[in-house]
């Protein structure tokens, strides 16, 4: 099977989506017919790793997607309970479409689903490492976060007041239920 006909899954926490995974997602757009963008921990919001909703983040992935013209080549899936590393690959494969490849950085993901069987590709692109809290700290500390990610994101960012929302969770004002 040529990669073209290959569905690509892509999974991240997306807190935020950044200029990373945009770059990401154009390079494997390139290569595969369908990606599959499954955010993870879609139920964890409002604390210092994870300030915004599932909803939330979906929303910046879809504006990302419908600016690049890319909405109608792949889906954008929740996934709601990934805290069990075991059950996690059946999760997202109960609730997702069809895929046959995964894009992972993290050394947990592909050894997941390597186990299930699947081919991971780790290296896709060689573009920017970015990370999340990278862009998360720029906006505490009143950098200009918003060069961070694409312009699409930075105006959800802006209309959820992400920004005041970050800002709280890393000065600690977040009190989490249960711990």
């Amino acid at each position: 099977m040529n990669s073209q006909q290959q569905v690509c899954l892509f999974v991240g926490r997306f807190q935020p989506f950044h200029n990373g995974h945009a770059a990401a997602v154009i390079h494997i757009s390139q290569y595969y017919e369908r990606l599959v963008i499954a955010i993870s921990q879609a139920h964890i919001s409002h604390v210092v790793t994870d300030p915004f909703t599932g909803g939330e983040r979906y929303q910046m992935i879809k504006s990302f997607l419908e600016s690049e013209r890319l909405m109608s080549r792949a889906d954008i899936i929740p996934i709601p309970i990934d805290a069990t590393p075991t059950t996690w690959v059946p999760i997202i494969r109960s609730i997702s479409p069809p895929f046959n490849i995964i894009y992972a950085r993290s050394p947990l993901t592909q050894s997941l689903f390597q186990y299930w069987g699947y081919e991971v590709v780790k290296n896709l692109h060689s573009g920017n490492l970015l990370s999340a809290t990278e862009v998360r700290g720029a906006i505490s500390s009143r950098e200009n976060w918003s060069e961070l990610v694409p312009e699409s994101v930075a105006s959800v960012i802006r209309n959820i007041d992400g920004i005041h929302r970050v800002k709280q969770m890393l000065l600690g004002e977040n009190h989490r239920l249960g711990g």
